[in-house]
This record gives structure tokens, sequence and C-alpha cells, in this order.
């Protein structure tokens, strides 16, 4: 029995597929019609059976991956969670809670009755469907956005309505929005920044092949989930929207600014922080160029933490991106890869001629850009502790200018090298990290990801090869590459303690004798340590220096020890553990 031929199953065949019995390609045939026939979904619930197939239908309804139990019990009793009632009585989705709201409308966690899928249901706004016509208009929107399946796009499985109540059902992505993740936790690093290019541009990349555009591309609309895959929302729902509001216009003679959804309440064609220039003219003839356009706002907001033009109203926004360039976002963050900058400005080029042209373009020119070159330079208030102990008074700036010259020195120094027949290569400190067996993830990763940032892989070890989260929502469990009684420390220049249960590592426990063989070859050798929050508390453990007064400093380099309380500080805290290792490498060091 194939899909085709499959109408509607018997009761028989029902109650045969709810106990597991059918034939593999039976039970994949109904399952499939189910998906999408109402009626055969409501037998279902109805089928007289006995006390397993009510035990089985239950366990399927209550089993989920994401432990939302409390949202199930809510929506069983009948509580009210706030949710309109045509959805509360949708046969085939039982919703969860509401988990996000916007212009076009509000999103819910629901999970598919029978086949036990979460997804996310997103209501569109009435005004937006008020006649059959745009009904119409929105099914085909959702028809031509099912077609895209691609990693880095959302993926929409169905539009439905009940009575006049219409939704799109959609991919669920359990992450945060970049837009929110900047919020809370501040730009971006630009390892970050360009993972994030990479991965739209691949998904704009696919919707181009297709013919289609975003037309509304922003962070708001970039979620990332917990492994860092970044998905794009709302495929084909921005014209829609515009097309709305533009037909409102031609039947109010609504002014212009109107027309371009320019008001506080309805922006009709994009977000005017990420809009270009020649959308916002003419909205019906933009193209791919006009996503990626919006890409680079979104890349320069995703650095910087502003908007290119920052401040006024809609109107503003649109008549100065007309006529100005926003300033470099090399002006507003120092130390910012200078390749990766001029990408991002030619993405806002205002003329769409002097931009990339499509995403095939774009892709290749993010493959060249060079994250070490030259080295994000951000302040590290530690300095100025470090300066009022008697070791290492050199003031900054010298040093880094004693750096540059010893720089240029190892240059020529490797040219005559060549020239002799041999070949030198600097490849940069060995950092080992020192991980817990619980770690607390939030610590590891900005650590992780700044190191890699400056082109240097760390290599990590703990007392067991198996490193879990304290949380289980952090992500999962992942290998160290060596146990602490494997490691080699005349290998390392810096060894690096972050976060978590760090139990094992402090007093008597199981891996304080490692931990202190290791620390203690590696500062004989005149190398660096670091400890990132709870790691800290293992230097204090090994009886490690620290400044007298380091109260009111974010990072404080004492002695060759690095220490900072908070991963916000990853970036910063990273920036003084190499600062120091190259100071301590320069000819200036050696003199003293």
């Amino acid at each position: 029995m194939s899909t085709s031929e499959l109408q509607h199953p018997e009761d028989r065949q029902l109650l045969e597929f709810a106990l597991g019995r059918s034939e593999q390609a039976d039970q994949q045939a109904i399952a499939t019609h189910i998906g999408t026939c109402e009626s055969c979904c409501e037998k279902l619930d109805t089928l007289p059976g006995d006390r397993f197939t009510e035990l089985a239908r239950d366990a399927a309804r209550l089993s989920t991956s994401s432990g939302e139990t409390r949202g199930f019990e809510l929506a069983a009793t009948g509580l009210d969670i706030a949710i309109p009632a045509e959805l509360k009585s949708l046969s085939r989705y039982r919703i969860i809670e509401r988990i996000g709201a916007g212009g076009m409308g509000e999103v819910y966690r629901a999970e598919h009755r029978l086949m036990g899928r979460m997804v996310a249901l997103k209501v569109i706004n009435r005004d937006l469907t008020a006649n059959s016509e745009a009904v119409s208009r929105f099914k085909n929107e959702v028809r031509a956005a099912a077609r895209l399946n691609h990693p880095n796009i959302v993926a929409s499985y169905d539009a439905e309505n009940a009575n006049d109540l219409h939704f799109l059902v959609m991919e669920l992505v359990e992450g945060e929005s970049l837009d929110s993740r900047v919020k809370q936790a501040g730009p971006l690093s630009p390892g970050q920044v360009l993972d994030v290019m990479k991965q739209v541009t691949a998904g704009l990349g696919a919707a181009s092949e297709q013919g289609m555009i975003h037309r509304d591309i922003k962070p708001h609309n970039l979620m990332m989930d917990s492994t860092g895959c970044v998905k794009i929302l709302d495929f084909g729902l921005a014209r829609f929207e515009r097309e709305h509001f533009a037909r409102e216009q031609a039947d109010t003679g609504a002014g212009r600014n109107e027309t371009y959804g320019l008001t506080t309440t309805n922006i009709a064609i994009g977000t005017p922080d990420y809009l270009a220039p020649e959308q916002a003219r003419d909205a019906a003839n933009a193209d791919i160029r006009s996503d990626i356009y919006s890409l680079g706002c979104t890349a320069y907001y995703l650095l910087t933490g502003t908007v290119p033009f920052p401040g006024g109203d809609a109107l503003d926004k649109i008549i100065r991106r007309q006529t100005e360039d926003p300033p470099s976002p090399g002006s507003l963050r120092s130390g910012l890869p200078e390749s990766l900058v001029a990408i991002i400005e030619r993405c806002m080029s205002r003329n769409p001629a002097e931009r990339f042209q499509t995403p095939v373009d774009l892709a290749t020119a993010l493959e060249t850009v060079v994250l070490d070159s030259p080295r994000p330079s951000i302040e590290v208030t530690s300095r100025t502790a470090a300066q009022k102990t008697t070791q290492n008074k050199a003031p900054l700036l010298s040093r880094r200018m004693a750096i540059v010259v010893a720089s240029a020195l190892a240059v020529v120094g490797a040219i005559g090298w060549m020239v002799a027949g041999g070949l030198a290569v600097d490849t940069g400190p060995q950092v080992l990290v020192i991980t817990p067996n619980r770690s607390y993830y939030p610590d590891y990763f900005p650590v992780k990801q700044e190191f890699a940032d400056r082109g240097i892989t760390i290599t990590t070890a703990a007392v067991e090869p198996k490193i879990e989260p304290v949380a289980r929502e952090q992500g999962e469990a992942f290998n160290a590459d060596l146990r602490l009684e494997d490691v080699d420390a005349s290998k390392f220049d810096i060894v690096v303690f972050v976060g978590g249960d760090t139990t094992q590592l402090i007093g008597g426990g199981t891996g304080f004798d490692g931990i202190s063989r290791i620390v203690d070859m590696i500062r004989r050798a005149d190398g660096l340590v670091g400890g990132l929050c709870a790691g800290t508390q293992v230097l204090d453990g090994l009886d490690l220096p620290h400044p007298e007064d380091h109260s009111y400093d974010p990072v404080t380099l004492h002695d060759g020890i690095v220490r900072t309380p908070d991963p916000e500080f990853a970036a910063p805290f990273v920036s003084a553990l190499l600062e120091e290792y190259e100071y301590r490498r320069s000819p200036e060091s050696s003199a003293k």
C-alpha cells in the first residue's frame, strides 16, 4: 500500500497503526496521510481499544526531547495559557505556549498530536488575511517557501487555518535571535560574525537558486541554535506583508510614507535600520543584492552593537542611506580584521552595482578573510593594575612599539634564515585549557573562540576524557584532547583554567597533583597561567600570586598570572595573555 494508493485508512488499519502492528511501508504511508488529514487524525483519537492503546497514545503525545512537561499539563487540563480559542481546539496540534510576537503576528510552540513532532505555529495578523485574495497570496508565498530545503533556512511545513485565523506551521528552532544575543551579551567576535555571514550567505544562495529573495534580513530574523547553526526565518512572508500594505495604500489613497510602511507600526517592506536604498524607492524591483545589503547592515550591528544609521525616525533613516555612507565599523571597534570590514562595507554600498552581485560572489570573498591580521587590539585595564607592582613597569605603549619593532626584526631574521637555506615558522603560543569534567560551557566556549579568532587552536585536558555540561541546556558532552596525567607541560606556553565544578582540581581533588605539576613546569619556563570564573579558584588553591589591589579591574595581570571573574571579559582576558606572551619574547623584555 503506497502513499498514492492510500485514501482514508479503515478503522482496522488505524488501530494497527496505533499499536505499531502495521508493516513498515503501511506504517509510513498511514503516518504521511494522517499528517495532512484532519478527519483521520480525529478518528484516531476516538478509536476504541484496550488499555495498551490508550497508554500508547498518551506516551506519544507526552514524549518530547525538550522536556516541556508543564506546557503539556496546562494544555491537557484546559487552563488558560493566553492562546486564541481557535488554536485550543485544533485537532492536529496541541498548543503549549506562546514564544514570541511581532508585526506579522504571534508564534506558539506546539506539538503534532500524532507524530509527536515539536513545531512552531506562526499565527498571521488577521488584518493581513482579511479577504480571500489575501489568503490566496499568503498560501502561495508559503508554498514557494516550502520548496526551500536548506540547513540555514527555517523549514515551512504547512499553511492552515482555524476559522478566520490563518497560521504557518514551521520548524521549531531551539535557540535565540542574533538581536537578542547581542542585546544580552554584547557584540560578537569577528570570527563569530564571519561564521554568521557564511551561513546566511549559504541560505540566501539556496533561495536565490529558486528565484526567491527575503526582503527583510535582519538580526531579529536570524536564529542561532545551541550548536551554532544560524537559520533564516520568514522567507516569503516579507513580500506577502509588503503586498498587503501596498494594496491597502492603493485602496485608501494613502501617502508615500504609508506605502513603504515607514510608520512606527507598519514596516511593510523591511526594517528601516537594515533596508537597502533601492528597496525603499522601488520595493517591487528589489533583488538578491538588496538582501546582501541587509546582511551587511546585520554584520555591522553584530560587530559594533549599533545600527549603521542610529537616531531619527524611520523616514530619516531611509533618506540618510540614500545620500550617506555610515561610519566604518572599524571606527567604532578597534582591531577588526581589515578584510572583514572591507567586505561589510562593500555589501552596504549605496549603488547595487558596486556590491557583491550574487551570494556566490560574497561567499568567495568571505573565504579570503584573515582573522588574525591585524590581531584584535582591546584595551586591557589589567595592565594598569600590573604597573602598580614592582614588576613589568614599562608603559604599555612603549611595549607595543617594542613588539612591532621586534616583529619587524623577526621578519628580517626569517628572510635571512630562508636565504641561508633554512625555514623558521612561528606558530604562536601553545595553549592548554584545563577544564573540569563538569564544565560550565559559557566559560569554556568564549575562551576557545577568542583564541580561534586569533588563529590559535587550543588543546584541552581534564581528569577524565569526557567533559559534560553543568546544565543540560548548555549543549552536548565532548571529549578532552588529553588526560591530565598524559600532559607534557614542556610543550605548552600558556595554561588556562575555566569554570565549572572544580572540586577535582582543588585541594585534595584527584587532579590536584596533575595541575600542580603542569603549572609549576610552565611557570619555571617563563610561561603564563590564566583563570576565568571558577578557574580563578583553582589559581587560589595553587597559592599563585595576585596583585594587592585588583577589586575594580575586570582583568588583572600580575607575575604572569591573568585573572578575570566573568566570561563577559573573555576577549580582554585572552588579549592580556597573548600581549604578555609577545612582550616576554621581545628584546625589551630580554634586556630587563
